[in-house]
């Protein structure tokens, strides 16, 4: 709809690409967290790029920097290679679906587009989840 797309345009417009804090919250998006001295410009440009698609946040702290893949319920990833663009690009591009997660309609092109394989079971109404429930 276009009210809802005008809307999601002015946040953008009006809102950072990465919120500083001092915990991360958790999010119904993939969390990604820059642990660092400062913020990186690599990190804040991949995030310009992913913003609609997940949740950026950068901890200051002392010592290496380290970036970290987080969804709800599941380990962080650790980002193993240099701090680029291009990496941190292909980085939350592999990790951006959770391990373990319910197939609903707002999800179902992300899940797919991941290009993983996905098991999927019909969980039984009155259990905790209502629909279905995805695996990759």
């Amino acid at each position: 709809d276009i009210i809802a797309e005008a809307k999601l345009l002015h946040e953008e417009a009006v809102s950072p690409a990465v919120e500083e804090v001092i915990t991360v919250p958790e999010t119904g998006q993939a969390n990604i967290v820059l642990y660092s001295e400062v913020l990186l410009e690599e990190f804040l440009e991949a995030a310009k790029i992913w913003r609609r698609r997940s949740s950026w946040y950068f901890v200051r702290r002392t010592g290496q920097a380290k970036v970290f893949v987080k969804h709800a319920k599941e380990e962080a990833v650790e980002f193993a290679g240099k701090i680029e663009v291009q990496s941190l690009n292909h980085f939350v591009n592999q990790h951006r679906v959770p391990q373990l997660g319910i197939l609903v309609d707002d999800n179902f092109n992300l899940w797919m587009s991941s290009e993983k394989d996905l098991i999927w079971s019909l969980v039984p109404k009155g259990s905790n989840s209502d629909g279905f429930s995805a695996v990759l």
